[in-house]
């Protein structure tokens, strides 16, 4: 007999998969009719407790012995401090323009939409996701209003759909929309792999010095000293040398989620994926910085046709507008 779970009334939107999640969990017995299991709907009140933010630790790092590494990376954790504890208020103009390219090769749909943290208080440090269906020859553009707030804890992050595909639409509350990559409160990606609750899982290597839209940065390769599920995508970051924010990020497509699925569906094919992930943090704010472009490049390489290309997605913020979050303190 099946289960199904609704959610009736929520205080707030992010409680509702909270909700059905641990109703989920629970163990029923059955509403017996005649001695048998009949169909019965039940309504029941949950509670939720939040829990206090534990003050940030100050991180252990052993990085090769290189005290310029060190200084780096304390230089980048208190900026992603900033910027986790930051309250934030911004709505921008988003375009997104997704083209899925002619295939001779008929790839497997897979859905691999990770499923957001079960503690919502925690920032989810994830960007980006490989998604699921397409069709061969596709190519979609969105325009969206899209506002992120945080605020005492709490992260709302929304869309308003303004265009699609050249036709003027109004949405509210539109969701995102893309069918092969999947983009998740960007602006918090540093902050999974160089925050100071992070920098305990990872190895830090320091390759080069470039610069990135004519500031100065430290490239560094990060990856993981174990693989952790659920734990952020790693890759490259272009650290700013002066202020130690992060300017650039380059995502290794073997850490992003359901990865490893998709690389078995083209392998079983006699073909190599080739998954290409790239942000830019071009917008600054109050010492904050801010996605101004994502690009996402889907390829793939066979022994007898070279490479090809699957799908290109790219994401432009523009037009910011800053607002003050107001906090009202009564005694």
């Amino acid at each position: 007999m099946s289960r199904e779970v609704r959610v009736l009334k929520a205080l707030h939107p992010e409680l509702e998969e909270a909700t059905v999640e641990a109703l989920r969990q629970w163990k029923y017995k059955p509403l017996l009719k005649n001695g048998k299991p009949a169909p019965a709907e039940y309504k029941v009140d949950t509670d939720f407790r939040l829990r206090e933010k534990e003050p940030a630790k100050e991180p252990k790092i052993t990085i090769d012995g290189s005290s310029k590494m060190d200084s780096i990376l304390r230089k980048s954790a208190h900026y992603c401090n900033r910027l986790e504890d930051a309250a934030l208020y911004f709505i921008c103009k988003e375009r997104i323009t997704e083209t899925i390219y002619p295939s001779k090769k008929h790839l497997l749909s897979v859905i691999m939409r990770r499923h957001p943290p079960k503690d919502r208080k925690k920032i989810s440090p994830d960007p980006i996701f490989v998604m699921s269906r397409f069709n061969n020859g596709e190519k979609s553009t969105y325009v969206n209003d899209y506002q992120l707030i945080r605020k005492e804890g709490r992260i709302i992050e929304r869309r308003i759909l303004k265009m699609e595909n050249w036709n003027l639409k109004y949405k509210a509350y539109a969701p995102l929309q893309t069918k092969r990559f999947y983009i998740y409160k960007p602006v918090f990606g540093p902050i999974g792999l160089l925050g100071r609750d992070s920098l305990q899982f990872y190895n830090y290597s320091l390759l080069k010095e470039e610069s990135v839209d004519g500031r100065a940065a430290w490239v560094i390769e990060v990856k993981p000293k174990r693989l952790i599920p659920g734990k952020p995508n790693y890759g490259k970051v272009w650290v700013d040398k002066q202020d130690g924010s992060v300017l650039k990020m380059e995502i290794e497509a073997e850490s992003l989620a359901g990865y490893e699925r998709i690389r078995a569906d083209y392998v079983s094919r006699g073909i190599t994926p080739r998954i290409n992930v790239e942000l830019n943090f071009g917008e600054e704010n109050n010492g904050l910085r801010y996605p101004t472009r994502i690009i996402c490049k889907e390829a793939y390489f066979d022994p007898q046709e070279g490479l090809s290309k699957v799908s290109r997605m790219k994401v432009t913020y523009q037009k910011y507008k800053f607002f003050t979050v107001e906090t009202e303190v009564k005694y």
